[in-house]
């Protein structure tokens, strides 16, 4: 990983306090007015989503609460009085609690990966046009989304719907505890699946669909709307007074800034344990395309992509099935020119978002006979990851002509950059890989620097050498990418 930090005697004032609530932790650090994070002040706190046979997957919301307590304390102390320009916050995207008249949860935090609601999934699309919600919210009826789950906890839970005052995200509750008021970034609030995309405001429809009212709801505010004339105990943080408290970001949007150079028109490609394309559209499309998301970032800007369930997981998965060799081989295998006759893989190990949303989807060879090696197999299964982000790459450069190249971010793409090789080939345009850490945190600190820095230019991230498509593979991924569409056809759609 290259360095990329700056000293607190060379960094450029103002400062940002970013933090990053996401499914393994909660990471904060100081950035200053380029970007640039400051030598030594930065930390994570480990934490685990409580997961149960049921579909249950949440979180303890006071307890996140109190990480950014002990963060705060760690990381801004009693420093920086007169240097911090504001607070910035993102958290993984389409959480939702409970809270009660007194400000406190009286819910576990739901997260995007509770799956308890998916009855009520069908029951949403019986009684709405899926089209029309769709184009509306640019959001999908799907157990990843907040109404199916607040359905959910109306309709089977038994508890009484009196007890809830307010729903809100985890970004939103922890201002609330923190600041003694909150706001619903529009960049949150947008992956609710609850907001119309064109408006910017609430969907009536949505709303109602998800059995709750709109003034359950926080007023929503774009990012450059902070919160200001609030003060949490300036005692603890003197730091903190009088500094602006930016509306809490979804975590993907964070990430899509972050490991983008200024003023560059990028599709970035995170590949972790699930994965996702997006490009950041300077507009509201007036149509969503059929398998994309497209979600509202204010009053200019709009985030497109799609979502994948299983990137990383999928070569984790071989590991623990395969005799592999070791991870020089490996990449040969991945760098090596594609062969005609490899299985292909359709890597649906935990359902399918886009381009399909089918969460019953489960993985399919095609093509596999006793002749195969294990080396055809984990080629053939990379082959079809790579296939997977392409469906979602091609409608996002039917939208957006102008995108050149791609870049690569995330733990599988950092850990396994051979596989790049092939995606480069695949989508027929250079791919760079981002070469730093924390990224995401990076791009909460700009959209934050975006209304506290504005005449300030923030510094160029590092990234690799551009990997170049080799045109003479085209063909083989061409006709791949329609094989993989007659598979799906046929086994999943």
């Amino acid at each position: 990983m290259a360095s990329f930090d700056v000293s607190e005697k060379d960094a450029v004032v103002p400062f940002i306090v970013a933090l990053d609530v996401g499914s393994s932790g909660t990471r904060c650090c100081l950035y200053d007015a380029t970007g640039t994070p400051i030598t030594g002040r930065r930390l994570k706190v480990p934490h685990d989503f409580t997961t149960k046979s049921d579909g249950e997957v949440s979180i303890d919301p006071d307890l996140v609460v109190r990480e950014v307590e002990e963060l705060l304390d760690t990381v801004v102390g009693t420093d920086f009085v007169g240097q911090i320009g504001g607070v910035a916050i993102d958290t993984f995207a389409a959480s939702v609690l409970g809270v009660d008249e007194e400000d406190r949860a009286v819910t576990t935090c739901f997260t995007y990966a509770d799956s308890r609601g998916a009855e009520f999934v069908d029951q949403l699309r019986g009684a709405l046009d899926v089209d029309a919600s769709h184009e509306r919210t640019g959001a999908f009826l799907h157990t990843s989304y907040v109404p199916a789950r607040l359905r959910w906890w109306r309709d089977a839970t038994g508890q009484d719907p009196r007890r809830v005052a307010k729903w809100m995200s985890l970004g939103e509750y922890i201002y609330l505890r923190l600041l003694g008021k909150t706001v619903a970034g529009t960049a949150t609030a947008s992956w609710t699946g609850m907001i119309n995309r064109l408006t910017g405001q609430w969907d009536e429809s949505m709303v109602r669909a998800a059995g709750i009212e709109i003034e359950q709801l926080s007023s929503i505010a774009d990012p450059d709307e902070p919160l200001v004339d609030v003060n949490p105990d300036t005692e603890r943080w003197p730091g903190l007074r009088d500094v602006a408290w930016y509306p809490v970001i979804a975590d993907g949007l964070a990430s899509n800034i972050g490991p983008v150079p200024p003023g560059v028109s990028a599709c970035v490609m995170g590949a972790s344990t699930s994965g996702a394309m997006r490009v950041l559209l300077p507009k509201h499309p007036t149509q969503v395309p059929a398998g994309l998301w497209c979600y509202r970032i204010d009053r200019n800007r709009s985030l497109l992509g799609g979502a994948i369930n299983d990137a990383g997981r999928v070569p984790a998965w071989l590991a623990t099935l395969l005799q592999l060799p070791d991870q020089e081989e490996i990449d040969r295998w991945c760098r090596a020119a594609p062969e005609p006759g490899t299985p292909l893989f359709l890597p649906y190990l935990t359902g399918e978002r886009a381009t399909g949303w089918r969460a019953d989807a489960r993985g399919v060879f095609a093509g596999l006979f006793a002749g195969h090696t294990v080396r055809d197999i984990y080629r053939g299964s990379l082959e079809g990851l790579t296939q997977a982000y392409g469906r979602v790459a091609r409608e996002l450069f039917a939208v957006d002509p102008a995108i050149d190249h791609v870049v690569a971010t995330g733990g599988m793409s950092q850990g396994l950059p051979a596989w790049l090789h092939m995606v480069a080939d695949a989508f027929g345009k250079p791919v760079v890989p981002a070469t730093f850490k924390r990224s995401t945190l990076r791009g909460t600190a700009l959209l934050a620097l975006e209304h506290a820095a504005p005449d300030v230019t923030p510094a160029e991230p590092p990234v690799g050498t551009a990997i170049q498509p080799r045109v003479e593979h085209r063909d083989y991924y061409r006709a791949q990418a329609l094989e993989y569409e007659r598979i799906y056809r046929g086994v999943i759609a």
